[in-house]
């Protein structure tokens, strides 16, 4: 089941609203304009706590708040006193604790302010029936509602993808997409997808097949997460952005096939001693901002409440170096940009949402504070924001931030400003430093609002 979240103010200035959500929200509470919910009593702090709904699941996390977060009047949270909202986070034992909330609790923030929580259950989702078999190797499931592959199988991702290239032979539904390729070694894991390196028998071509890891196949959000990225990649069509070229499903796995690189920025930059020269950093940015320049403004078809439209523009919303790809050919380096799977048609931001809980919401290290307060309605000024981090990540080895070990990286990416790049790397020079660091500004709004903005910028400063 799914259901539906509502949170009543019942004391306070906004006594009376409610707000209502049906879909996964990350949701900041706060005195400052922009929470996601703003509430003006002076006993809340400037980001008091935050609530993670995947509906029926609600749970609550304070930020160091100095009055206290309350759970049914008991303290779940609170900096203690002479400590400052960005010291007290320097000691994990300050750190506030999640907590998980059911209908009819209430939520203190101070002594002023206090919300309930109902929760409505949806429709009751149809299970799957027991002693099932896995779909790899057959034994039987007892358990309901697991992921249709036994435990033994979920570890062994070669025989997953081996069992898939077997149904692609068979010509089994949209396996056979898949019949014309033979596996080579796997590539790497992520929070929802294994990736293949395959090759094209016929020809011999290396691509890349990513799959939808077991553990998330019972998922249904996860599911429809890892859809949209295959849908949304199939569609660009970028010499800086990876080229998708099939997708299917084969049983409860979803698969796509996508074009292979040689590496990763992150690897470049390990093995150049943690940073870049300004100007290999500054050729790989600039193509980075082409790709993004495109896929804000490409032609794409979106669905929405079951049907389907057409917009202008993605935004990719997890931008960072782990994301921004290599191919080398002749000591010069083509960056395409990879793993779409956070991105969202702007033009109908509002028709679904991330959680930081279990599913995080991007990577807070290249993150402006406005996409972590209202992730859901985040516009392509945080993809320009999260390029100029990655630029700066390039040049210094650090993130703007100060992320010190020990330290809750939300509360960072909220509360801290970006640290000067000279500051970090004296030999950046000044006139492309002052670039970097106006792209880096949050307050009142992004220092730069758009990708054509920023390459303009950065070739003036060069």
């Amino acid at each position: 089941m799914s259901g539906k979240i509502i949170l009543t103010v019942k004391k306070g200035d906004m006594s009376g609203k409610t707000f209502t959500y049906e879909g996964k929200e990350a949701l900041i509470l706060g005195r400052l304009d922009d929470c996601a919910i703003v509430l003006p009593e002076t006993t809340v702090s400037r980001y008091h706590c935050l609530i993670d709904i995947a509906p029926p699941s609600v749970m609550v996390r304070d930020f160091g708040s100095l009055n206290g977060t309350y759970l049914n009047g008991e303290k779940i949270g609170q900096r203690p006193k002479g400590v400052s909202a960005q010291e007290a986070w320097k000691n994990s034992e300050n750190r506030g604790a999640e907590f998980s909330m059911k209908s009819g609790d209430r939520l203190g923030l101070g002594s002023d302010c206090e919300i309930m929580i109902e929760v409505q259950p949806g429709r009751e989702e149809k299970k799957r029936p027991a002693n099932r078999n896995c779909e790899v190797c057959g034994v039987s499931l007892s358990r309901e509602n697991v992921p249709g592959i036994c435990e033994s199988c979920q570890k062994d991702p070669l025989k997953i993808v081996l069992f898939m290239l077997e149904q692609a032979q068979k010509k089994v539904g949209d396996a056979a997409e898949l019949s014309d390729y033979r596996p080579i070694e796997e590539l790497g894991k992520g929070g929802m997808g294994m990736v293949w390196l395959v090759g094209e028998k016929a020809t011999g071509k290396r691509m890349a097949l990513k799959t939808l890891i077991p553990e998330a196949e019972a998922h249904e959000p996860l599911r429809e997460i890892f859809k949209r990225e295959a849908a949304i990649l199939g569609q660009l069509n970028h010499k800086n952005i990876v080229k998708q070229y099939k997708f299917g499903q084969c049983g409860i796995s979803y698969f796509f096939v996508m074009e292979v690189c040689d590496g990763s920025l992150v690897d470049l930059i390990s093995n150049s001693g943690g940073r870049l020269s300004v100007d290999l950093a500054t050729n790989i940015m600039l193509q980075v901002l082409d790709g993004l320049i495109y896929a804000h403004s490409a032609p794409l078809s979106a669905t929405k409440n079951g049907k389907t439209a057409s917009v202008n523009g993605v935004v990719h919303r997890d931008l960072k170096p782990g994301n921004i790809f290599l191919n080398e050919s002749g000591g010069n380096f083509t960056a395409k940009i990879g793993d779409f799977g956070l991105a969202k048609s702007f033009e109908i931001a509002g028709h679904s949402g991330h959680t930081f809980t279990g599913e995080k919401a991007g990577t807070p290290g290249f993150m402006p504070r406005q996409q972590i307060s209202n992730f859901k309605y985040s516009k392509p000024p945080v993809d320009v924001w999260a390029a100029a981090a990655s630029y700066y990540f390039m040049l210094t080895g650090y993130p703007p931030k100060d992320f010190s070990v020990g330290r809750d990286h939300i509360s960072i990416a909220l509360t801290s400003d970006p640290i000067p790049i000279r500051k970090r790397n004296s030999s950046v020079p000044e006139k492309l430093a002052k670039v970097i660091d106006r792209a880096l500004t949050e307050k009142p709004d992004i220092g730069v609002q758009s990708a054509a903005e920023l390459k303009k910028m950065i070739i003036g400063a060069r």
